[in-house]
């Protein structure tokens, strides 16, 4: 178990991961909530939302894409952010050391969709998350859930 030493930020509607600035991205967790079993995060081609010219959505649980609504097109990413995306995705997340960027994002991703909570008195929801008590069978069976059992796909093979 790894013990987080401090309650977690807030997480809205629109929580920022992470950010780079060489070379220039952000990932991002904005979910829609139309969009039932489409799992995802964002990955912006910026390291904001105002100067991101743009967006691509990207699976938890596979290197895909998600088809974005009508009239839009698929942004793919280029062999670069590819990699950067990868080893963002498995580095330290910047306000809790104890857990990777992934751990951040599935966390924030079922956060905004309201199925995360304390499952263990005197446990925070986060902590709840990352030891394993919110992947209880009602959660496991939404199609929106993202488990934290869920290992990082190897984005490299995006198409």
């Amino acid at each position: 178990m790894k013990k987080l030493i401090r309650y977690p930020e807030e997480v809205y509607a629109m929580t920022t991961i992470g950010r780079n600035s060489k070379p220039a991205y952000m990932v991002a967790v904005n979910p829609d909530s139309n969009r039932i079993g489409d799992c995802y995060f964002k990955f912006y081609d910026s390291d904001s939302y105002s100067s991101s010219s743009s967006i691509s959505r990207i699976r938890f649980d596979s290197p895909k894409y998600v088809k974005p609504h009508k009239g839009k097109h698929i942004v793919k990413l280029n062999a670069t952010m590819k990699n950067e995306l990868n080893k963002f995705m498995k580095t330290s997340y910047q306000d809790f050391p104890e857990i990777t960027n992934w751990d951040y994002t599935k966390y924030a991703w079922n956060l905004d969709h309201n199925l995360v909570k304390s499952y263990v008195e005197g446990k925070t929801p986060l902590q709840s998350y990352i030891d394993g008590d919110c992947d209880t069978e009602e959660n496991l069976s939404n199609p929106n859930y993202v488990p934290n059992s869920l290992e990082c796909p190897d984005y490299t093979k995006l198409p």
